[in-house]
């Protein structure tokens, strides 16, 4: 359903002339493909995503496990953690097996987005730049905006459950609890949490997103050529050095709320679909 955003979104962001990206630009060019080249052509790229995610999903959640499993054991040798039968979520391991589960997805991730980058731009590309490259064409750029963030994510949504479930509303009522009082209570934590961690987990790993997508939409070569392209090279002509940083942070977050539509819905489903799941699967075991 909102296949479309990203579409409107990796045509901005592989532009090499860096437009505005909001909500008013992202409707006029909506309508110039649908106009152009058909309504069906905003969900170019999609079976790619469809048919990647399971695979990347499975690998995602393996490397998670992984990585807590790892980080749990190195800090129970150091003597840093009380091992008990507590459920609370230690945030450095839940970080760290976000970050393994995130460069380990990559391997999936890459291709598929490659393939999807270039059926939304086919039209746009240059004919002597992006052709022929390997499938591994943005793959640095991928493990850096998949690594770190997906740690983010993971470490952000447990901290924000956290502090949501000490509010008067929820406090005290566990997941099963809450589903005695009505859906609204049950959804209301997860969803705000994953929510606020699809913001915190892009904010750190959008510019990288964005180099991924010049690279493999062939505006650039290499993640240096993209970050110069996008952030400006050097200093204009009587602008101040704190103004060159502000062009900067601002060229690189361009298309951030783009971006935002699209993530902040799937991470607050995504994490209300897992926290039921999970209830119903503890249920069902006796845990």
């Amino acid at each position: 359903a909102v296949h479309p955003i990203d579409t409107v979104l990796t045509r901005f962001q592989a532009r090499t002339a860096m437009g505005g990206a909001g909500s008013g630009a992202a409707v006029i060019e909506m309508r110039a493909m649908a106009s152009s080249l058909g309504v069906m052509s905003l969900w170019r790229g999609a079976p790619a995503l469809v048919g990647a995610a399971p695979f990347q999903n499975a690998l995602l959640m393996a490397g998670y496990g992984a990585g807590r499993r790892w980080s749990d054991g190195v800090e129970a040798d150091n003597g840093d953690v009380d091992i008990s039968g507590q459920k609370e979520e230690r945030l450095g391991a839940v970080f760290v097996g976000g970050c393994v589960g995130g460069l380990l997805q990559c391997l999936v991730a890459s291709p598929a987005e490659l393939f999807k980058v270039r059926r939304q731009v086919q039209d746009m590309m240059d004919p002597k730049r992006g052709r022929g490259r390997s499938i591994t064409a943005g793959m640095g750029a991928t493990m850096l905006r998949d690594g770190l963030p997906h740690g983010v994510w993971f470490a952000s949504y447990e901290w924000f459950k956290h502090e949501l479930s000490t509010v008067s509303w929820f406090k005290g009522k566990s997941v099963e609890e809450e589903c005695q009082k009505g859906e609204k209570q049950t959804m209301a934590v997860p969803l705000l949490s994953g929510a606020l961690a699809a913001f915190t987990a892009w904010a750190v790993g959008y510019p990288f997103d964005l180099i991924k997508t010049r690279i493999q939409a062939g505006a650039a070569d290499s993640i240096g050529e993209a970050t110069a392209d996008i952030a400006g090279r050097g200093r204009w002509s009587g602008e101040t050095a704190a103004e060159t940083s502000v062009r900067t942070v601002r060229n690189l977050y361009r298309g951030f709320s783009l971006k935002l539509a699209r993530a902040i819905p799937a991470s607050a489903i995504g994490f209300v679909v897992y926290e039921h799941a999970l209830t119903f699967i503890e249920g069902v075991l006796g845990i």
